[in-house]
């Protein structure tokens, strides 16, 4: 799609576990079953309907490591990447009239 930015977020799994415990209050093991689980099911549901591998990096504009910068930082990154992809969409959302 050519008006569109698109963003791959990953993360290893000692991060996904980490979040899931933190913020879920769920145990390590089921965290990681849950995470494992769906990453399985979002990398199945893509390859149904795209025919492309989920995650291959060819196919964002960004890729952005969720576990490296943390998620309010990965945030600011994809609003700064989309800024800087679309400045006249950006520009006209001073003038909602324009958009």
């Amino acid at each position: 799609h050519g008006d569109c930015v698109n963003v791959f977020i990953r993360s290893d799994m000692e991060h996904k576990v980490s979040r899931l415990v933190n913020e879920y209050g769920i145990d390590a093991e089921t965290a990681e079953e849950t995470a494992a689980g769906t990453d399985r099911g979002r990398s199945n549901y893509y390859r149904h309907y795209t025919n492309i591998r989920w995650g291959d990096s060819r196919h964002y504009h960004l890729v952005i490591d969720s576990g490296l910068f943390g998620i309010e930082h990965a945030a600011d990154l994809i609003v700064q990447g989309v800024c800087s992809a679309y400045p006249e969409f950006i520009a006209a959302l001073g003038n909602p009239q324009k958009v």
